[in-house]
């Protein structure tokens, strides 16, 4: 997305951000991408962009955003040949109505009929079995108007990796509840839930949806889960990455993009100065807003 010049830094105050729609529409080659072109912040729906979907778009408070062919995203690179990526992230889970009809459409374009089935993956959490399957509970009643007939709860850390093999078998998505992050992706790793999942969202197309710690999972790097310190990274524990697989995300978005969930104006200075230390783009979620994609189709949801 180089031909797309960055977006700035700094998330513009909503409450002062009053342009016109011919100011918003002469602004738009500036916001239609979701990553800078080097390095920085995607920001999701902070005043420009909730204008702009305003302003653009026919569907009240989206933003659609289309890929462009960049060197390693060509006609003739394997991971163009790998479209049916459809994924949702959110840092409090399905707390929207858009978010509800936006994963709606994403299990439609993966199988019209229906019926779907869904794994809800537990570890996050940190929590015993039963108070995993009562999470759950909520979820499934969220999916349920959706045409999610069966849900199935796992925990990874308990699962040999055949029996998680034989559970991701027929599914139609994959539900990474919040909780801790770094606990998550050391589950993850040890049971084989990596090299599992990665073909069924890139190949298979089915639908993976994060909430918080699952949303960080999916990008490229974890360590934004420790700009705010919410985390127990779990240094001396059986599952602390930094002496064990590192802190490398399932890197599953299209512009091999980071994480960083649950923004507000108080971490402004803190994303923007950690941003600056990375050497690849964050996709910033606050509370309202969602991130998806469905192939070669990627925007923020409100």
């Amino acid at each position: 997305m180089g031909n797309i010049p960055p977006l700035s830094c700094n998330a513009p105050n909503v409450a002062d951000h009053n342009d016109s729609a011919s100011d918003v529409a002469s602004d738009k080659t500036k916001l239609t991408g979701y990553s800078q072109s080097n390095r920085g912040l995607s920001f999701a729906g902070l005043g420009h962009m909730q204008t702009i979907s305003e302003a653009t778009t026919s569907e009240a408070d989206t933003l659609i955003i289309r890929e462009s062919a960049t060197s390693e995203d060509s006609d003739e690179s394997p991971r163009s040949k790998t479209q049916p990526r459809r994924m949702l992230l959110t840092s409090g889970g399905l707390t929207a109505p858009s978010m509800l009809k936006k994963l709606e459409s994403l299990l439609q374009s993966r199988r019209p009929s229906g019926n779907y089935k869904m794994l809800y993956v537990s570890d996050a959490t940190m929590a015993e079995e039963q108070q995993a399957k009562e999470m759950m509970r909520r979820i499934e009643e969220q999916v349920k108007p959706l045409g999610v007939t069966f849900v199935q709860h796992v925990s990874l850390r308990n699962c040999p990796h055949k029996s998680l093999a034989d559970q991701l078998a027929g599914v139609d998505c994959v539900y990474l509840e919040l909780g801790n992050t770094f606990y998550l992706r050391y589950q993850m790793q040890a049971s084989g839930f990596d090299e599992l999942i990665k073909p069924l969202v890139l190949e298979k197309g089915v639908v993976l949806v994060g909430a918080s710690a699952g949303s960080i999972c999916m990008g490229r790097s974890v360590t934004t889960a420790l700009w705010k310190g919410w985390d127990d990274p779990g240094y001396g524990k059986d599952w602390d990455l930094s002496v064990s697989y590192g802190y490398d995300g399932l890197d599953l978005l299209p512009e091999h993009d980071s994480v960083f969930p649950h923004y507000g104006q108080q971490w402004a200075n803190l994303v923007e100065k950690k941003c600056a230390e990375m050497d690849h783009d964050v996709i910033i979620l606050d509370e309202e807003h969602a991130f998806y994609c469905n192939g070669r189709d990627c925007g923020f949801i409100k």
